[in-house]
């Protein structure tokens, strides 16, 4: 299984290469056009299963928490910046408009 929460094409293509046949990708990032154009032949070549952000269901929700609290998922990890809410519009233009940076998951503190 590959979890992508990038949204860029080329992420998502080489970590597909990385599944097995018949393996699962689960898309959580944000995929604006071209990347939401994703069903290609190298998807459907190794029958792949992909999930989609289409909405949540209880039982995996409260299987999400569960493994959270045992250890197994480590959401902590997908955090690479910690912003203040003052400072979002320039984080906005520098992070994503410009690249100035890489970055996985941003939090705005709200103090």
């Amino acid at each position: 299984m590959i979890v992508d929460t990038t949204g860029a094409r080329e992420t998502i293509q080489r970590a597909s290469g990385l599944l097995r046949h018949n393996g699962h990708l689960v898309l959580l990032g944000w995929y604006p056009e071209p990347e939401n154009q994703l069903l290609e032949d190298w998807l459907h070549r190794r029958e792949v299963t992909w999930y989609g952000t289409g909405g949540w269901r209880r039982h995996r929700l409260l299987g999400a928490l569960a493994s959270i609290a045992a250890g197994q998922l480590k959401p902590e990890a997908l955090v690479t910046h910690q912003i203040p809410v003052t400072e979002a519009p320039q984080a906005y233009r520098e992070l994503l408009l410009e690249k100035s940076e890489d970055f996985l998951g941003v939090v705005f503190a709200w103090e």
